[in-house]
């Protein structure tokens, strides 16, 4: 067995650090994608899809979503600022 010297073990150390941070990133954006596929199931829009193509469609109908809410809002501001 190798003795690790002390920088090879602080150098250990920090990439174990960044793996936790990148597990716990990922584990949330894991549950925000199921999260948001959930909430897509009920439309009926995801039915016969499975695993990745369910979650990658549902957060493709979240973004649109999100999109037309903002282009409904930007176009209610000017026109409220015309009249």
């Amino acid at each position: 067995m190798r003795i690790l010297k002390v920088k090879d073990w602080l150098i250990l150390q920090k990439e174990k650090e960044k793996l936790k941070v990148y597990e716990s990133r990922f584990e949330k954006l894991k549950a925000e994608h199921e999260s948001i596929a959930k909430k897509w199931e009920t439309s009926g829009l995801l039915e016969g899809l499975k695993g990745m193509r369910n979650s990658n469609i549902a957060q493709l109908l979240e973004s649109q979503a999100s999109s037309m809410i903002s282009e409904e809002w930007i176009s209610d501001t000017f026109k409220a600022k015309e009249q």
